[in-house]
C-alpha cells in the first residue's frame, strides 16, 4: 500500500474495509518463507499502570484488558487467538472509538478531523453514543492496535501476549525489543 499523507485513510474507521478488498483482489504465495519467531523468554514492559508483556506460548495469542474508569466503558477484557480466519470477523470491523468529552480539544489540536458517528465509536459520560458493532468493540479494537503494531516486525510471532491498559506507545517498544532480540 502507497500512502500519500501522514496516515492511512479512516475508511470505516476498521479494518475491515482493507480485509474486504485484500479478499477480492486475492492473495499471490510468495517465493520465500514467512519468517517464524518463536518467543523464547518472557519480555515484560511496564509504563505507569500500563503494561504489556510477551511470553513462549507454541501458537499465537493475545489476552487485553482496557479500563475506563470514567464508567461507561468500565475494564474491558478480551481473549483472542486466531483461528480459521476469525479475525476478520472477530477483530477486523471493530473501529476506532473515543470520548465525546474529548472530542472538542482534539478538533483544536487539528485531529480527528475526519472522525464522525459512522467511522468511530463515541462513548459518552453514559456509555456509547451511536451503536456499537460488539458490546465489546473498543477492546477488539485494542486488539486490532496490537495485531497492526507487531506486524511491524515482519514475520510471524508464536508467543502469548497480555496487555493491560496499553497502547501504540507500549506497543511500539514491545516490537522494538522483540525486533532488538532478534538481530
Amino acid at each position: 500500500i502507497e500512502v500519500k499523507g501522514p496516515e492511512i485513510p479512516n475508511l470505516d474507521g476498521s479494518a475491515l474495509p482493507w480485509v474486504q478488498k485484500i479478499r477480492r483482489v486475492g492473495k499471490r504465495k510468495q517465493s520465500r518463507h514467512r519468517k517464524i519467531v518463536r518467543v523464547r523468554r518472557a519480555i515484560v514492559i511496564c509504563e505507569g499502570d500500563s503494561q504489556i508483556a510477551i511470553f513462549p506460548y507454541p501458537g499465537f495469542r493475545i489476552m487485553s484488558a482496557l479500563s475506563y474508569p470514567q464508567g461507561a466503558v468500565g475494564t474491558l477484557p478480551i481473549f483472542y487467538e486466531s483461528q480459521n480466519g476469525n479475525y476478520a470477523e472477530r477483530i477486523a470491523p471493530a473501529r476506532t472509538f473515543g470520548f465525546l468529552s474529548e472530542v472538542a480539544t482534539l478538533r483544536r489540536r487539528g485531529l480527528a478531523r475526519g472522525g464522525n458517528f459512522q467511522n468511530a465509536l463515541v462513548i459518552g459520560k453514559r456509555g456509547y453514543v451511536n451503536t456499537p458493532r460488539f458490546i465489546d468493540e473498543p477492546a477488539r479494537h485494542k486488539v486490532l492496535d496490537l495485531l497492526g503494531d507487531l506486524a511491524l516486525l515482519g514475520f510471524r510471532l508464536e508467543g502469548c501476549v497480555v496487555a493491560v491498559k496499553s497502547g501504540h506507545q507500549l506497543h511500539h517498544r514491545l516490537v522494538e525489543r522483540l525486533w532488538h532480540d532478534e538481530r
